[in-house]
């Protein structure tokens, strides 16, 4: 009886860890997700447009920091650009000095090609030592250097995806699929004098002429 209790208690052990793994893939699946649509949103009311065929990876909210100002917006990070919007909230109605309609503004304040940027590390940003990004440009470019502002997993989300472009990790795992119409000839048989007959795939070919004796087959 202690045996039995023993493996079963076992098994129950091993499913709540596998219960655990799934739950984790579930989330990272999620937040992945997450993401992506959030990206594709802030394209969709962006204040610039995307190039052909540049992609956009990743959306996130910070402050940029300056010399004795911070501004905020969102950067949105592309396979190409790394693009800053200014956010700005416009009142639109007022009653009795309180703003009863708003819509937010953005404008677009930095844009640089990935190209550009030698390197990208978290660090400590503030009096309160905040967390922030670092990014580093090359030489020739009219910054030295940029500062973000972040919060929780956005600064490791916004360093991943920017070495995930300037390592060229981006460029390998990108596929370029072009739809062809391509006509693969299928099997069939002349019913007069058995040559095979090439019958192309496309839809609304009924009738296939042999080339052989010049008979018309049917198709069905």
């Amino acid at each position: 009886m202690n045996s039995f209790v023993s493996r079963a208690n076992e098994q129950i052990i091993r499913v709540r860890k596998g219960l655990v793994e799934i739950r984790k893939d579930f989330e990272v699946v999620e937040k992945v997700v997450g993401d992506a649509e959030n990206v594709l949103k802030a394209v969709a009311s962006a204040s610039f447009n995307l190039f052909e065929n540049e992609y956009p990876l990743l959306c996130v909210n910070v402050k940029k920091l300056e010399p004795g100002e911070k501004r905020e917006g969102r950067v949105i990070v592309t396979d190409q650009r790394l693009l800053f919007e200014i956010e700005r909230e416009v009142v639109l109605e007022r009653k009795l000095f309180i703003a009863t309609k708003t819509k937010v503004e953005r404008s677009l304040d930095l844009e640089v090609p990935l190209g550009l940027i030698a390197s990208v590390q978290k660090g400590r940003v503030g009096l309160i030592a905040w967390e922030g990004v670092y990014i580093d440009l090359k030489p020739g470019y009219k910054f030295k250097a940029i500062v973000f502002d972040t919060n929780g997993d956005d600064t490791e989300k916004l360093i991943d995806v920017i070495n995930y472009v300037i390592s060229g990790e981006s460029d390998r795992d990108k596929i370029v699929l072009e739809s062809k119409s391509v006509e693969e000839p299928r099997a069939f048989f002349c019913i007069k004098c058995g040559a095979p007959l090439d019958v192309p795939t496309t839809r609304g070919i009924y009738e296939v002429i042999c080339k052989y004796c010049g008979t018309k087959n049917r198709l069905k």
